[in-house]
């Protein structure tokens, strides 16, 4: 790490080069750096903070991509799945994606509220109560012993 706890050129570049290599020597290569080298930063904590953060945004760049594709994929399964003239094993092929695909995307819209919904319960217990202060308890003269 770099004297003010940033990742140096070298270290960023090497995150880089890891979210596209098979595997940490391939990186290493890449990054022009030695393989003890590239350990010893995988070990540390911000080294660690930064590549979940660069693989959690190219996670989110893929996610953009399939959302956008999957509007073109269902419509072309509803094609195959109507067409009157395609072998019966495509139509039944497309409708089953369209049904599996459907259920899960569904499943995981109920799973996503579902916890959203106890994220914000736990958040909400662990809110301190809003009660008076001790000090404010002691100035009143209710504070009890």
């Amino acid at each position: 790490m770099g004297e003010n706890g940033r990742l140096s050129g070298r270290q960023k570049l090497f995150v880089g080069t890891l979210l596209t290599s098979r595997n940490v020597r391939e990186a290493a290569k890449t990054a022009h750096i030695g393989e003890t080298t590239a350990y010893r930063w995988l070990a540390a904590p911000r080294f660690q903070a930064a590549l979940r953060q660069a693989q959690d945004e190219t996670l989110q760049e893929v996610e953009r991509v399939a959302a956008n594709l999957m509007t073109a994929a269902l419509e072309t399964l509803a094609g195959v799945m109507a067409d009157c003239e395609a072998p019966a094993a495509a139509r039944v092929g497309a409708a089953r994606g369209i049904l599996e695909y459907g259920m899960r995307f569904a499943e995981m819209g109920m799973l996503t509220r579902r916890i959203a919904e106890l994220e914000r319960r736990i958040g909400a217990e662990n809110e301190p109560a809003r009660t008076s202060s001790p000090n404010c308890a002691i100035a009143t003269g209710t504070r009890s012993y």
